[in-house]
């Protein structure tokens, strides 16, 4: 099943280059409390595996700008933890059948 994060403008000013229609594929539509940098927030999780190999890399390039690391360290990190998507960025989330 495929649940889908609709970001809202502050989403859509950070990440609407990415995901221009403004709809990030995540993997449950429960929001989760994580760690991001230095406080503690809810976030969805994103789908990684439902972006594009192009999604993917500007995502990568983006987070090793930011926090100045590699792209492999950020990859890595994804790769073992997730990505997280802050909850405060997304407007709505749909569920098939289901609108929330």
């Amino acid at each position: 099943m495929t649940f889908k994060a609709y970001l809202n403008q502050e989403g859509k000013k950070v990440w609407g280059s990415i995901f221009p229609g403004g709809s990030v594929p995540i993997l449950s539509p429960q929001r989760h409390h994580t760690r991001l940098g230095e406080k503690r927030q809810l976030a969805y999780m994103v789908a990684w595996d439902d972006l594009t190999p192009v999604q993917r890399g500007q995502i990568i390039n983006k987070l090793a700008s930011v926090f100045n690391g590699t792209t492999q360290d950020v990859e890595n990190q994804i790769l073992k933890d997730g990505l997280p998507l802050r909850a405060d960025m997304v407007g709505s989330v749909a569920i098939p059948g289901k609108y929330f």
